[in-house]
């Protein structure tokens, strides 16, 4: 049986595709699409079908995913299916990186301690940035370019305080 996390990593995967896809097919540009998800598919299962994938492997499949995300923007296609796909390509990538450094290391308690720890930081970061970038996409806030690069400052201290505090 496979681990959650690898079932979670493909979840994820086939939910990028599936946004992007999606967000293609609404702005009229079913071809292009396809033909630029399904070697991605490819590409992705094959991590998941590898022991230790390539350690650029991951990393190939999340740009590749962002850029289609960025062009899916450009074309006018919908920017909520568009933002979902980034995002479930950012987790995808996330997940791929923690199943290759767990990858050989013998069950036990501290690995699972890591892993539950690594996707419940991972679900708030990515359930937070999505939620504040479909908020910036469904309502449109001029803020200042100060104020937002302070916001951006007071949340990086804010995780390093969340993810270095002693328990």
């Amino acid at each position: 049986m496979m681990p959650p996390r690898r079932l979670l990593f493909l979840a994820c995967l086939l939910a990028a595709l599936a946004c992007l896809a999606g967000g293609y097919g609404m702005a009229g540009y079913w071809p292009a699409g396809i033909a630029a998800l399904l070697p991605l598919a490819g590409l992705g299962l094959a991590a998941l079908a590898a022991r230790r994938p390539a350690g650029w492997l991951p990393a190939a499949c999340l740009a590749a995913l962002v850029c289609l995300a960025a062009g899916g923007l450009l074309t006018r296609a919908p920017a909520l299916l568009m933002l979902g796909g980034a995002t479930a390509a950012l987790a995808a990538w996330s997940l791929a990186n923690l199943d290759r450094a767990l990858a050989g290391v013998p069950p036990s308690e501290s690995e699972a301690r890591l892993e539950r720890v690594h996707l419940l930081t991972l679900a708030l970061a990515l359930g937070l940035g999505l939620l504040l970038a479909a908020a910036g996409a469904l309502l449109p806030l001029p803020i200042p370019f100060a104020l937002l690069i302070a916001l951006v400052l007071l949340d990086l201290y804010s995780l390093d305080r969340v993810l270095h505090t002693p328990r």
